[in-house]
């Protein structure tokens, strides 16, 4: 009878581990990774690329002859850099930015009368500094409006069989536009963004020995920038 008993304990030994084999695999869960947080304060620089399509606009009064006006389109790819410092607060985003922009706009007419004039106008670099105000669509989303001042270089070119006469001259204006910008990578930024830029209305007078006006020219440049930019974020960023 005791040898019967310890077979039946053994056998019961060696079934418990075969039993324990068969149950199936308890389940190991993991908590869920954490939702990232993207922090929108701090410095940031980078490089932009886009189109600019402008306008120039002379009117040339000589009275008592009627006013002459030459307006001339100014076309051609921008780039350039912008840098700037974000403050975040809650969903609202307050930034400062500044950049600076080479340009390939020109455009060329040529007027004939009694003799042939061709008029030539470049703008060859742009920049401005604004305010961005914009709200957080998404954690990783800015929707936003940018304002402020902008500056740049006009030169005009007038050639005749005689030779040609230019101008260069530094004009100071203002600047107004929106964008969209979205932080895609820890640190990285891109956006599309337009610009309007009016470079403002600049009158010259051109008067004899005697001081009497013989005639005045009224300028006035505007241009508009549609871009894409692509910054770093200093500090900060997804985390």
């Amino acid at each position: 009878m005791r040898k019967l008993l310890l077979s039946g304990a053994a056998l019961a030994a060696l079934a418990v581990p075969a039993l324990a084999a068969d149950l199936p695999a308890r389940p190991v869960y993991k908590a869920p990774p954490a939702a990232p947080v993207y922090g929108w304060t701090g410095f940031y620089g980078g490089v932009n690329l886009g189109y600019s399509w402008g306008k120039l606009t002379n009117d040339f009064i000589a009275p008592p002859f009627p006013t002459l006006t030459e307006s001339q389109r100014m076309n051609g790819v921008i780039g350039g850099f912008q840098w700037g410092y974000n403050w975040q607060f809650g969903n609202w985003v307050l930034g400062t930015e500044s950049d600076f922009m080479l340009t390939g706009e020109r455009g060329s007419t040529t007027y004939c009368a009694a003799a042939c004039v061709t008029a030539t106008h470049r703008l060859p670099w742009v920049g401005t500094g604004r305010t961005r105000l914009g709200v957080l669509a998404m954690p990783n989303l800015l929707l936003y409006g940018t304002g402020g001042v902008a500056f740049g270089q006009v030169r005009s070119d007038y050639a005749t069989a005689l030779g040609t006469l230019s101008s260069r001259e530094t004009r100071a204006g203002w600047t107004a536009g929106a964008g969209i910008e979205a932080m895609v990578a820890p640190n990285w930024l891109i956006r599309a963004e337009y610009l309007y830029v009016d470079l403002g209305n600049q009158k010259t007078t051109l008067v004899d020995n005697t001081g009497a006006t013989l005639f005045t020219v009224n300028r006035r440049v505007n241009d508009s920038i549609a871009r894409a930019a692509l910054s770093y974020k200093f500090g900060g960023g997804i985390f």
